[in-house]
């Protein structure tokens, strides 16, 4: 993933602009085009979107970043949100949802997508592929090995830190 990396796709006074100012490296796309190019040709650590960016809808951009980026995470922070766009977006698969005036969860919600690791060993990942007896790997959207269990060893005759 990125680091700390954030593409916003919204507009250069939307406020998550001052509330995630220096605290990650933040890069704004002029619109859909520009937002499809850097999905193609950067690393993010986060995708940060306003429910409305230029004349594209937030789901338009959830598609954009399906068929370019299906692993990378995404944060709606609405100016004029309420729970009904809340409950859509989080059904959607958006891994995030923040009203823009709250700065507090925004910076919140954007640290819990871009600092968590799925693969980390003390999440529930491990503790069900560990207990597996099928080998289990698990590659990230770069094609990198992030994990492997102990049963790749009995199965395909290798050590799991040999893949990885």
């Amino acid at each position: 993933m990125g680091g700390r990396r954030v593409l916003l796709a919204s507009s250069p006074e939307h406020p998550a602009t001052a509330i995630l100012e220096g605290e990650y490296e933040l890069t704004r796309a002029s619109d859909a085009d520009e937002f499809r190019e850097h999905l193609q040709t950067d690393d993010w650590a986060c995708l940060l979107c306003a429910e409305q960016f230029q004349e594209t809808e937030w789901r338009e951009l959830l598609a954009i970043r399906d068929s370019v980026a299906p692993d990378l995470p995404v944060v709606l922070c609405p100016t004029d949100g309420d729970e009904r766009l809340a409950s859509e977006t989080l059904t959607a698969g958006v891994a995030g949802y923040a009203p823009a005036d709250a700065s507090d969860l925004v910076r919140d919600r954007v640290a819990d997508v871009v600092e968590s690791d799925p693969f980390a060993e003390q999440g529930p990942f491990h503790a069900l592929a560990d207990a597996a007896t099928d080998a289990i790997v698990a590659i990230d959207s770069t094609g990198q090995i992030r994990y492997a269990n102990d049963a790749i060893d009995r199965v395909f005759g290798h050590e799991p830190t040999a893949l990885q």
